[in-house]
């Protein structure tokens, strides 16, 4: 579980770069993202050239997507989940590759 800014960072470029979508379970108060709720799940959709910014692609009915500082999300993600109990952070979706596959012309 990355727990710093460049963690996050270096987290964040590899699972781009590798066809994954990584999400963050946030505090959205910690992530200035208003104080009403205490946090959800939301997919990091792009980082910036210095591996310093990650833009979070909020899709909550009164937020907007938003760059956030690498340092900044990794503290948004490193407290317990109020109603699950669980520890927030982050999760990362990959398709998974066939392997071994034979295409329709391989076949005839």
């Amino acid at each position: 579980r990355p727990k710093t800014g460049p963690e996050v960072g270096n987290l964040v470029k590899a699972s781009l770069e590798n066809g994954g979508v990584p999400l963050c379970n946030y505090d959205m108060a910690m992530a200035a993202q208003g104080k009403w709720w205490c946090g959800h799940w939301a997919p990091v959709v792009a980082i910036s050239e210095d591996k310093e910014r990650v833009l979070v692609l909020d899709g909550w009915l009164h937020t907007d997507p938003f760059w956030i500082k690498c340092d900044l999300l990794a503290k948004a993600t490193e407290g317990v989940d109020s109603d699950s109990g669980e520890p927030r952070g982050f999760l990362i979706i990959q398709a998974e590759q066939e392997r071994g596959r034979t295409s329709p012309k391989d076949s005839q």
